[in-house]
């Protein structure tokens, strides 16, 4: 997605973990990586790393004078995110008193302070909500594996 933004060409390096990742970029093996900020995160505040940048839409709230890209490339946004799936045929009752729990968890200032201070944010949202994200995400991203020549073998 951040080549066909920039009109760049960049070589994926298949880190094992973000530790690897880092430590090659300490050594000057790798100039830039795109990672979770819930991972490198720490690195950048015990400054082994230079932030450049957030892929949020918004700034984020545990470092809120780092840009997003988003205001150099309008448009732009990759959120990593997880989601709470169950199976189709839950009924609807289940899923509403699922997602109302959820959402109070999410909205707990100890789970607030503990995820942001790691570069994360709860999203609080309805079943419908997130349903209709995960099909924009799941359109988004086809669009880019398209564009990237992604062939299954």
């Amino acid at each position: 997605m951040f080549e066909l933004a920039t009109g760049t060409k960049m070589t994926h390096i298949p880190f094992r973990s973000t530790a690897e990742e880092v430590n090659n970029m300490i050594g000057g093996q790798l100039d830039l990586a795109i990672d979770s900020m819930t991972t490198t995160w720490p690195f950048a505040e015990a400054g082994s790393v230079r932030p450049l940048a957030v892929t949020t839409p918004q700034r984020t709230a545990t470092a809120p004078d780092l840009p997003t890209i988003g205001e150099t490339l309008p448009g732009y946004e990759a959120t990593a995110w997880q989601g709470l799936f169950a199976p189709a045929r839950t009924p609807r009752a289940t899923v509403e008193a699922i997602a109302a729990q959820l959402n109070q968890i999410w909205k707990s200032p100890d789970v607030i302070k503990t995820l942001q201070a790691v570069g994360a944010e709860p999203v609080t949202t309805t079943p419908d909500e997130f349903t209709e994200y995960t099909k924009t995400e799941r359109a988004k991203w086809g669009e880019v594996v398209k564009a990237a020549g992604v062939k299954i073998e």
